[in-house]
């Protein structure tokens, strides 16, 4: 994807591309992932090379084990 595309994913912009069969897209997968993943206080990290591919990861740390009540 163009880096354009990735600059607008880092600073969380709505935008559409066209799919593999011309489908249109909403422009919310990657935000609503984005919110979800910094509610557990971590980031979507995006690298792409243009004609190559796209790479998404994120990390996820264990929650403190807690009693049940």
């Amino acid at each position: 994807m163009p880096a354009e595309d990735v600059a607008k994913i880092n600073h969380s912009e709505s935008f559409t591309r066209f799919g593999t069969d011309n489908e249109r897209g909403s422009g919310l997968g990657l935000q609503l992932i984005k919110q979800y993943l910094q509610a557990f206080g971590t980031d979507l990290e995006v690298s792409s090379e243009l004609g190559e591919g796209s790479s998404f990861s994120f990390l996820l740390t264990p929650c403190p084990k807690t009693p049940l009540a």
